[in-house]
């Protein structure tokens, strides 16, 4: 939803996100969505794909450490495509930041079924760059998605340059 800053720790910036408005009772948080926020496969990225991401992270199928870190919210719930609520059950002076960290998944690509074997699965993603191959343990090549639509936002000016990047996996520190 949003995007932290390296050089502010208490700060985060809109991406997916256009805007979000902290409730005065500071019990809530709405978030409303960038139109022009596309998955690569060039579909919206809706409320209802936040919403069943929170929920995916958050279920029994997913590891602990989601449930822990969103252990304050109580829900969510989608007022349109654009717009979605998060309810917190405490004040947390963080908690709309914390939420604003939510990776998005496209619900045509990961369903609660196949979440657990999803990792051998290329995924359809929103960021700068689409997996081009990989090989598990061993390596990932990355290319730049020229049609990327937040690389004009302030967040992303002047980032992901590269067309191309490879990274190699080495499991004996020797050879690493």
């Amino acid at each position: 939803l949003m995007t932290r800053s390296l050089d502010e720790p208490s700060s985060s910036y809109a991406l997916v996100a256009e805007s979000y408005t902290l409730a005065d009772d500071e019990l809530s948080v709405t978030f409303t969505l960038d139109k022009s926020a596309r998955f690569s496969n060039s579909q919206p990225i809706t409320a209802f794909d936040v919403k069943y991401s929170f929920e995916l992270l958050t279920s029994a199928s997913a590891h602990p450490q989601y449930r822990i870190y969103w252990s304050d919210i109580k829900g969510a719930r989608v007022i349109n495509e654009g717009t979605i609520i998060f309810f917190f059950k405490r004040k947390n002076p963080e908690l709309h930041m914390m939420i604003g960290d939510l990776p998005i998944f496209s619900r045509d690509w990961l369903s609660a079924e196949n979440f657990p074997n999803a990792t051998k699965k290329i995924p359809i993603a929103s960021g700068p760059y689409d997996i081009k191959d990989y090989s598990i343990g061993k390596y990932i090549i990355y290319s730049r998605n020229k049609d990327y639509w937040a690389i004009n936002k302030p967040s992303r000016k002047h980032m992901y340059n590269f067309d191309s990047i490879s990274i190699k996996y080495y499991k004996d520190m020797t050879v690493a």
